[in-house]
């Protein structure tokens, strides 16, 4: 293998930059580290195919000493271009050593979209099922991602014929995606015999328009299996319908601590004043994990820090009561019926400034559903492969600010009144 002291250079300036992206900072920092990646795959790419086998050893090698330049070295293939390097990037996926097959799944989502990368991912299905689904989700997802017309023709068949992983993997990335084609294939699952392929198809059909199918949603949180009910317990506390409050209120009384963990999101997400006073009352549980998650959506949806006093896992009794005391106070001064976040009114700016927070998944969901708006942002990659999106959204942010009130409640642009029963 031919290796030359500028592509190591490369690699290093190329590892800086990933590490600064994932790390955060303010625009002016993400931007140096940004462009710092884009001219390093610039300069690897004059270098043509002969680049890939020294990126390749970085990730086949499997060292755990050296997994940031694993990952880098994938993200690097992932983003010259070249056929080879895709196929390394797959070949890797399908790897026996667990370094080397994470960061290679890890990097597919950031494949360019061409049709060769698509018959690429497309011919690694098969050999997959052999290996595990987790590389198969791994293809599934950057087929989805690759958005080009043949991607929808395999979702069809797979759809139909293809094992629950690959049939949960394909639906999640349609509702993604959004699109015509998309919801149409997710039409034909309405009545899926997988309850979370029926579960994540409604959630996108609503997210698409249909709004009447919020009520089959509803049933869906409150009958059935326990995986069944928290998938639509997720969607029912991403999507910004005032219907949607009470039965996720409904939930926290749920036996399931994992059922209430999902209501406990779900009842902050809505952010209303009685979010405040349902969370702190979940302080109260024996559940360890449902107290501590109504402690830290507090802190969010409060915006600052509150007077917790732990034992291990447990709060002590008076800092469980010195909390809802404080949260009550909030709670009196918020107005009522409309949604708040980081003790603030929410608005549409600083719900696309959370896209680059660990919030992003979140706050892209809540947007989406307002709004009817993609940008085509994927909630389950990185700011480095969504930022030409998250500026898209800003410019519209700047365009449309004044068409949505902070506070408000809207759905597809249209407000809604709030009420709570």
């Amino acid at each position: 293998m031919t290796s030359h002291p500028e592509w190591a250079a490369a690699l290093s300036r190329a590892e800086w930059a990933l590490t600064a992206i994932n790390a955060g900072g303010t625009n002016a920092d993400m931007e140096r580290a940004r462009t710092q990646f884009r001219q390093t795959v610039a300069q690897l790419e004059k270098s043509g195919p002969a680049v890939v086998p020294y990126l390749r050893s970085l990730v086949a090698a499997g060292d755990p000493l050296g997994f940031s330049k694993a990952r880098t070295a994938a993200r690097l293939l992932a983003r010259l271009g070249f056929d080879d390097s895709a196929r390394a990037l797959v070949d890797e996926a399908l790897s026996q050593n667990l370094i080397s097959a994470t960061v290679a799944r890890q990097a597919l989502s950031d494949l360019d979209t061409s049709e060769a990368h698509f018959k690429i991912l497309a011919d690694a299905l098969t050999p997959a099922a052999s290996v595990g689904a987790e590389v198969t989700n791994a293809l599934i997802d950057a087929l989805g991602r690759q958005r080009v017309p043949a991607f929808y023709a395999l979702a069809e068949s797979w759809l139909s014929n293809g094992d629950e992983s690959i049939r949960r993997s394909l639906t999640l990335s349609l509702v993604i995606d959004g699109g015509s084609e998309a919801v149409r294939l997710l039409e034909m699952r309405r009545e899926d015999r997988d309850p979370i392929v029926r579960i994540r198809a409604l959630a996108g059909l609503v997210f698409a328009g249909q709004r009447s199918l919020v009520a089959v949603l509803i049933q869906s949180a409150e009958t059935g299996g326990i995986e069944a009910r928290y998938e639509a317990l997720k969607w029912l506390g991403l999507l910004p319908l005032p219907e949607t409050v009470e039965p996720l209120r409904q939930s926290l009384r749920a036996s399931s601590p994992k059922l209430r963990v999902a209501a406990l999101a779900g009842v902050s997400n809505a952010g209303v004043a009685q979010s405040l006073i349902d969370l702190s009352e979940a302080l109260e549980s024996t559940d360890t994990r449902t107290v501590e998650q109504a402690a830290a959506l507090l802190v969010r949806l409060i915006g600052r820090p509150l007077p917790f006093e732990w034992k291990g896992r447990r709060l002590t009794g008076t800092s469980a009561k010195a909390v809802q005391d404080v949260s009550a106070e909030v709670s009196r001064q918020w107005i009522d019926g409309k949604r708040y976040r980081a003790g603030r009114l929410l608005t549409v700016q600083g719900l696309v400034e959370e896209l680059v927070t660990s919030d992003a998944q979140t706050a892209f969901w809540i947007l989406a559903g307002m709004t009817s708006q993609r940008f085509g942002f994927d909630p389950h990659v990185d700011q480095l492969k969504n930022w030409r999106s998250i500026e898209e959204w800003r410019a519209w942010a700047a365009r449309h600010a004044d068409a949505y009130e902070p506070g408000g409640w809207y759905y597809r642009g249209d407000v809604q009144p709030f009420k709570l029963t």
